[in-house]
């Protein structure tokens, strides 16, 4: 699987569909890393349980958050033409307010050129 939301994530939202007093944190941050490769530089296999990137290079708020129908909403952070220079970059993830991860893909490996900024998104379905 190339992209999952967390077990933890869905045990949170179980959680706050058993009890009228608890509510969801909010998605709040966006993390961007270079470990979804195995030696063979082939893209790993995501299992659900994760609970961080692999390799971890840059963890910051979301940018923009965009709910394009009553089920899906998209996440995305623009980094900077300072940020990540000559950096590889094949791992995402969301992260909640309280640090938890929310949803995580892996993808070819991009390269961060000088010079460039490279936005990238994660959508969430429900």
């Amino acid at each position: 699987m190339r992209y999952i939301i967390s077990e933890s994530y869905r045990k949170k939202l179980t959680d706050v569909c058993e009890s009228s007093e608890k509510t969801m944190p909010t998605i709040k941050y966006m993390a961007l890393g270079n470990g979804a490769v195995n030696e063979d530089g082939e893209i790993i296999e995501l299992l659900g349980t994760e609970t961080s990137l692999h390799n971890e290079l840059l963890k910051k708020e979301i940018e923009v958050v965009d709910r394009d129908s009553d089920t899906r909403i998209n996440y995305s952070y623009t980094v900077k033409i300072d940020e990540l220079v000559d950096d590889q970059i094949n791992e995402a993830a969301l992260f909640d307010e309280d640090g938890d991860l929310v949803a995580m893909k892996v993808f070819e490996t991009r390269e961060k050129k000088p010079g460039m900024e490279m936005t990238f998104l994660i959508a969430v379905m429900n």
